[in-house]
């Protein structure tokens, strides 16, 4: 009886624990939607199953996991529409019914017979192309669904690419409609060529392409989803169906107003996403501001040609700058609506302005809220100097201007400014930069600074990366065939150039850095971040000069070649003697050559290659400190024991221990020696 008793009171398992102490029962938008994806799965080392270190692995942690946009809890965002997928197909069976509807109205009133030369061809070369780049469009959601941070952006995500997926097969079957019944209009069939090479569309081409190249998840978003699309949507639905009613064409009005609701239900879910992330981290702001910033104007550029394409094949028409004007408005409403408007930044500097009307700035100061200017706050605590945990790595703050004062440079340097100016002297030449370009010193130098703006309200920050030989060395040997063909022989040689900077340079810095608190991710992830800034600084305009000055020199192919032989036999006893022999040059210039170069002697050079690949593959393959000292060229495991401890700090077996199953970069290693 007791127990009966017992068992009657006893509460029973909740069902719901996956969602926390939400002190309700949630609702079924959030049941189909808590934590579906795969990738996000909570205690996972990596997005897959897999070695933490593969590529697909790595590109979650840098694009997804790393991205500037960070929020500590993803899962509290919520689609305004709660769309699941049993509302999507009730709400859209109910669209495909009209749709039907005017499509079957098409061929019941022969329509396409009737309406003029001048309307059919703004069709051919307006309605017919648009598939590209709706297709263009859902490709992007596609990787967006699938690099997100949440189930719940997942499968607002796949939504927007079923119904991109939807309209390209509206605008693919209308299309056919068009060809069957005007077999004698040619130019309906020629929509890829006009695609491809009509100058209207090329702008939006160019700028859907590269929009196909943005990795970072919210970089996409903000390219995508709060900037590109509702330009091109304001001109391909809104204002098309304006000059489709002036042509008197009411079922092709009535066709792209339909299409326009899921262009508004995508635009509902991006800025509330948008919102979200800035509400929860008021750092993200300057973040999505820069994206805005190098977004608009590829999408206003987009905008344009298109405009100048309504305005030009079709009569009655569209005015230009009317068409135009009303996607910048859209582009506008869509960043108000997402939290993101131009006046957070001009307010910002109207605040400056007023408390120094005496000295306009020289340039456009980030937004306090950037979260590079936040990073610098937070290492250069202190005037001057301020070493970091990171080696060859300095951050500066001076809160006044300081005058010319000498320093040298050890290696390479990668200089960065994030608020105030700063002039740099090298053999009587002048360099200035600022927030916007960054300095580069391609050797050790001696040079002059002088610190011309900085105050404590807001003081001068900046950062002098040194950047290792290894470094340098793996990613331009990796990448030599192409640096070879960006340089000239007869480039002139400089010591140090300034270049803009912006983009995925700095979203790579970003990431860097703030690897640098926490010790695994200083040491696992830092390299591959360093690697990566060093990748990007080779990809920008005047990586010219930087290959030139590494590349040209009378010996120096034969150090590179050097670091090849290297690369391909350290598992091997080889000698220095050996190595200068197989490339054809004395010992004795090879280890001047490479020092000069590189910055380490061959020797040294062949001890962190034969250490780092140890390391990498003792914590990937799980070697003993015997095998691993036989397949790296140690001839001894006490002597590569001691040469392991003396480089990391710790002995093999402790090191291999510690880090097993974690993320690792070994920066000396090719593709070729990869495993």
């Amino acid at each position: 009886m007791d127990d009966s008793a017992s068992k009657a009171k006893a509460k029973p398992l909740r069902t719901w624990s996956v969602f926390g102490e939400i002190r309700r029962v949630p609702s079924e938008y959030e049941i189909v939607t808590h934590e579906v994806n795969y990738t996000l799965r909570k205690r996972r080392t990596a997005a897959f199953e897999l070695n933490p270190t593969t590529p697909a692995n790595m590109w979650y942690l840098t694009y997804r996991d790393k991205s500037p946009v960070q929020v500590a809890e993803w899962n509290e965002f919520r689609d305004p529409d709660e769309m699941t997928y049993r509302k999507y197909v009730t709400t859209q069976d109910e669209q495909e019914s009209v749709m039907k509807g005017v499509l079957d109205q098409y061929e019941r009133t022969a329509h396409d017979s009737d309406i003029s030369a001048r309307w059919i061809d703004t069709l051919a070369h307006v309605l017919i192309p648009t598939r590209y780049p709706v297709h263009g469009l859902q490709m992007t959601q596609a990787y967006l669904g699938t690099i997100a941070p949440s189930s719940y952006i997942t499968n607002c995500a796949a939504f927007a690419a079923g119904d991109l997926l939807r309209r390209g097969s509206l605008i693919a079957y209308r299309t056919r409609q068009l060809q069957l019944a005007r077999p004698d209009v040619h130019v309906l069939v020629e929509a890829r060529r006009i695609w491809e090479a009509d100058l209207g569309w090329q702008p939006a081409r160019k700028a859907l392409e590269t929009a196909l190249i943005t990795y970072d998840w919210a970089e996409c978003l903000t390219a995508v989803n709060l900037v590109l699309r509702p330009a091109l949507d304001e001109v391909l639905l809104a204002q098309l169906a304006n000059v489709a009613r002036k042509n008197r064409d009411d079922l092709t009005w009535l066709l792209l107003t339909n299409l326009a609701r899921d262009s508004a239900r995508a635009a509902r879910w991006s800025c509330a996403l948008a919102r979200f992330a800035i509400a929860r981290n008021p750092d993200n702001v300057g973040s999505f501001a820069r994206w805005v910033k190098k977004w608009r104007a590829r999408a206003e550029d987009a905008a344009g040609g298109l405009a100048t394409l309504l305005t030009s094949v079709s009569s009655p028409g569209q005015e230009e700058l009317k068409t135009l004007e009303a996607a910048r408005n859209a582009i506008a409403a869509s960043l108000e609506a997402a939290g993101i408007t131009e006046e957070v930044e001009k307010t910002v500097v109207a605040a400056k302005s007023t408390a120094k009307p005496q000295a306009a700035p020289q340039y456009m100061a980030p937004l306090l809220s950037d979260p590079l200017i936040a990073l610098f706050e937070k290492y250069a605590v202190s005037p001057g100097a301020n070493p970091c945990r990171w080696t060859g790595l300095t951050f500066y703050r001076f809160e006044s201007p300081v005058a010319p004062h000498w320093d040298q440079t050890a290696s390479l340097a990668f200089c960065i400014v994030v608020q105030g100016r700063k002039r740099v002297t090298i053999n009587g030449r002048r360099y200035f930069f600022d927030p916007a370009n960054y300095f580069l010193i391609n050797r050790a130098t001696r040079l002059q600074a002088e610190i011309l703006e900085g105050s404590p309200a807001q003081p001068f920050l900046s950062m002098i990366l040194q950047i290792p030989a290894a470094a340098v060395a793996e990613v331009l040997i990796e990448s030599l065939p192409g640096l070879e063909a960006q340089a000239g022989a007869d480039d002139e040689e400089e010591e140090a150039y300034v270049s803009k900077f912006d983009g995925d340079l700095r979203d790579a810095v970003i990431r860097f850095l703030k690897s640098l608190d926490d010790d695994s991710e200083r040491r696992l992830l830092g390299p591959l971040f360093l690697r990566e800034i060093v990748f990007r600084l080779l990809r920008q305009d005047q990586a010219p000069r930087l290959v030139t000055a590494a590349l040209y020199g009378k010996t120096s192919r034969k150090v590179f070649a050097a670091i090849r032989y290297m690369q391909a036999e350290f598992n091997k006893s080889i000698t220095i003697d050996d190595i200068a022999r197989a490339v054809g040059a004395s010992t004795s210039t090879l280890a001047h050559s490479f020092k000069e170069i590189i910055g380490v002697s061959p020797y040294h050079f062949l001890k962190q290659l034969r250490l780092e690949r140890a390391r990498v593959l003792m914590i990937r393959e799980g070697w003993g400190v015997s095998e691993a000292a036989a397949r790296t060229g140690y001839a001894s495991p006490s002597h590569f024991v001691k040469a392991f401890t003396s480089y990391f700090g710790e002995a093999p077996s402790q090191y291999a221990n510690q880090f097993r199953g974690k993320p690792t970069l070994n920066v000396m290693e090719t593709t070729e020696t990869r495993t």
